[in-house]
């Protein structure tokens, strides 16, 4: 199963699951206000793997 979510890259230091802090920003290559895409592939185990995409 994938999930598929879009975020917009703030200044806020809160949870992955609602925005991306401006460390992850900058590792990422990334601007606050940016937007990325990323995807949450949960596999039959139940294993979670984040995937985000930086195109």
């Amino acid at each position: 199963m994938r999930i598929k979510r879009k975020t917009k890259l703030t200044q806020n230091k809160s949870s992955l699951s609602t925005t991306f802090p401006a460390p992850m920003a900058e590792l990422l290559g990334k601007n606050a206000g940016d937007y990325i895409e990323w995807d949450l592939d949960i596999d039959k185990k139940g294993n979670k793997t984040l995937v985000i995409n930086l195109d």
